[in-house]
């Protein structure tokens, strides 16, 4: 490991711990061997499916380890991602720090390691998306907050029902280039007294967003639509490919504000469905804040079904 990627804990915080505890970033050589440890409780198989794909994915620096005398004690994984955010994994400590009483130091200190690293690389935005019942005290001492309860629901693959509304010439625009600029205009009108995750408006500009979207899924963009009623813009659609997974994602719709109330998501959220049901997808799946209850309630109309809860956190970063 390089001198210049290890941080030590402060003399007050070793005098608590059992052991000379380093945290440092994971070398290319070490990576498959901690990946290995990270994913211990799976079972050989896919354990082996784990590794492989984790380690084709990750960067230079996307893996910290905290260690005691050589042997691996803790680890944590985060990942830059275009739009200038990076994500965070929860940290990961072997059992006998729990026992110890040493968890809680060991973890905040790999959490602020991986944010440092993030805010040397230039991202705007830390986030991390924590089961309902986990710790949130490493990241909560390293600024994260607590920002909605994220309710992931899913879809099988096939036809939707019908949507009536007060719009029969409402009409979808494939995404271009040439209409980047409008795509932005859309997206950022549909923020406007959005009830999802409206803590988050404002950290980042909308071609950030759509850049961290285009990272997402096969094929970026293939998927993306504009509405338009009466040749106005009226909301978006994005949707991401899995062709691997056999699913879609609906990253993003939105209805902006002035055509709001006469039932335009529904029809979009359906054109979404007609989506991958056309890409031959097994299930389309989407994530939405627990406290936007009509929405929630149109996606249930459709035939979606809540699938689990997440916990999101977020911290800017200047």
């Amino acid at each position: 490991m390089a001198a210049d990627a290890i941080w030590e804990f402060e003399k007050n915080s070793m005098n608590q711990l059992s052991g000379d505890v380093k945290v440092a970033a994971c070398g290319r050589g070490e990576l498959h061997s901690v990946l290995q440890w990270l994913y211990r409780d799976l079972d050989d198989a896919s354990r082996r499916v784990q590794v492989e794909s984790s380690a084709r994915g990750f960067g230079d620096d996307d893996v910290f380890v905290a260690t005691r005398a050589g042997t691996l004690i803790g680890a944590i994984v985060s990942r830059l991602v275009p739009g200038r955010v990076g994500w965070l994994w929860p940290p990961h400590l072997d059992e006998g720090e729990f026992v110890c009483g040493n968890d809680a130091r060991i973890a905040e200190q790999l959490v602020r390691c991986a944010i440092d690293r993030m805010a040397r690389a230039g991202i705007r935005l830390v986030q991390t998306l924590l089961p309902t019942d986990a710790s949130s005290e490493a990241l909560v001492t390293n600024g994260l907050r607590r920002i909605a309860e994220m309710i992931r629901m899913v879809r099988p693959a096939g036809p939707p029902p019908i949507v009536s509304d007060n719009s029969a010439a409402l009409e979808f625009l494939p995404f271009a280039e040439t209409l980047r600029r409008d795509f932005e205009e859309v997206v950022l009108h549909t923020y406007e007294q959005s009830r999802d995750c409206p803590e988050l408006d404002g950290l980042r500009s909308v071609s950030e967003t759509l850049d961290g979207y285009l990272a997402s899924g096969e094929s970026p963009a293939r998927l993306w639509y504009l509405a338009a009623e009466f040749g106005k813009y009226v909301g978006c659609l994005l949707v991401a490919e899995f062709p691997d997974e056999a699913r879609c994602d609906l990253q993003y719709m939105g209805v902006v504000r002035e055509a709001r109330g006469r039932r335009l998501g529904m029809r979009i959220a359906a054109r979404a469905i007609e989506l991958a049901d056309e890409c031959g997808a097994d299930e389309l799946w989407l994530s939405v804040d627990s406290r936007n209850l009509p929405a929630i309630r149109h996606y249930q109309s459709l035939g979606f079904i809540e699938a689990d809860r997440r916990v999101a956190y977020f911290r800017p970063v200047a």
